[in-house]
C-alpha cells in the first residue's frame, strides 16, 4: 500500500495508515470489551437488587403470618381464660385488630380509663412485644 499527501503537505505512508487502522481497531475492540463489561456488571446490580428485593419480599410475607399467629394465639388465650372486664377485653380486641383510633374515640368518651389501655397492653405484650410498635403504644398510653 503507498501513502498519499495530506491536505497538510506532509506525505503519508503507507506504514503509517496501516499502523492507524491497526490502532483504530485495537481501540474499537477495547471499547466494545469495556460496554460489554459496563452492561454485565449492570445486569449483576439488576439481578442482586431483584434477589434483594424478593427476599424482603419473603421477610415480610413470614413476618405477617408470624404476626397473625401471635394475634390467633392471644384471641385463643383469651377465649380459654379471660382475665378482663368486657371494656379491657374490646381494648385487647382493638389492639389486635389494629383499631387504635377506635380506643382513642373510647377514651375521649370516657368509656375505657388509662388502667384499662395498661392492662391491655401489658397482656399483649406477655405474647410479644413485636406486636404492638412504640409509636402506638405511646399514642395508647399518652
Amino acid at each position: 500500500m503507498k501513502g498519499y499527501k495530506a491536505r497538510s503537505g506532509n506525505y503519508i505512508t503507507g506504514k503509517e495508515l496501516e499502523q492507524r487502522k491497526k490502532d483504530w481497531k485495537k481501540e474499537q475492540q477495547e471499547t466494545r470489551k469495556r460496554k460489554e463489561e459496563e452492561e454485565q456488571r449492570q445486569e449483576s446490580i439488576r439481578i442482586a437488587l431483584y434477589l434483594q428485593e424478593k427476599k424482603e419480599v419473603k421477610e415480610a410475607e413470614e413476618r405477617q403470618k408470624q404476626i397473625g399467629q401471635i394475634k390467633d394465639n392471644i384471641l385463643l388465650a383469651l377465649e380459654k381464660n379471660n382475665p378482663f372486664s368486657y371494656r379491657q377485653y374490646l381494648v385487647v380486641w382493638d389492639v389486635v385488630t389494629s383499631n387504635f383510633y377506635q380506643i382513642e374515640n373510647d377514651k375521649q368518651r370516657g368509656r375505657i380509663g388509662r388502667d384499662d389501655i395498661t392492662k391491655a397492653v401489658q397482656y399483649i405484650e406477655g405474647f410479644s412485644k413485636e406486636l404492638l410498635d412504640e409509636y402506638w403504644k405511646e399514642f395508647l398510653l399518652a
